[in-house]
């Protein structure tokens, strides 16, 4: 007889929207070569209490990485660990829910935040990332669309 999930895995449960492949297409401000090109994908890992995150990007500036999202009932908010191909090591922290999906990081020199809507039945997202110097003046680093593709 299977086991019922532990609070961990039902809380995980709210980051099911995500799971999948999904295309990319990033635009940034200014930017003359235009949209970038991508894909990032999300699976549950085994046992339920966490989500992988990989993704990779056809801009040379921009890294590849590959991050592992769990919540964090301490911050009362998910937290993904993020490792990327430019030797960088990021902690945002992260909420899912009522068709938005938000990520953060508040630090001090280099904040960011990227605010994001589900739309068609969940099956795109579209956003943008900010970014910000000083945590209180925002400008934009880029906009953002996901297109689930399996």
């Amino acid at each position: 007889m299977p086991s019922s999930p532990t609070k961990s895995q039902q809380v995980v449960e709210r980051l099911n929207p995500l799971i999948g492949t999904w295309r990319m297409e990033i635009a940034r401000p200014g930017e003359p070569a235009g949209v970038f090109h991508g894909k990032v994908a999300y699976e549950l890992m085994p046992g339920g209490h966490f989500l992988v995150q990989r993704w990779e990007v056809d801009d040379a500036a921009s890294p590849d990485g590959v991050a592992l999202i769990g919540f964090d009932p301490d911050r009362d908010a998910f937290v993904q660990h993020c490792y990327d191909s430019h030797g960088a090591t990021l902690v945002y922290e992260m909420s899912v829910g009522d068709g938005n999906l938000q990520i953060w990081r508040i630090t001090a020199g280099f904040s960011e935040r990227f605010t994001g809507v589900f739309r068609d039945r969940g099956n795109v997202i579209r956003g943008g990332w900010e970014k910000s110097d000083d945590g209180v003046t925002w400008e934009p680093e880029f906009d953002l669309i996901c297109t689930k593709v399996r």
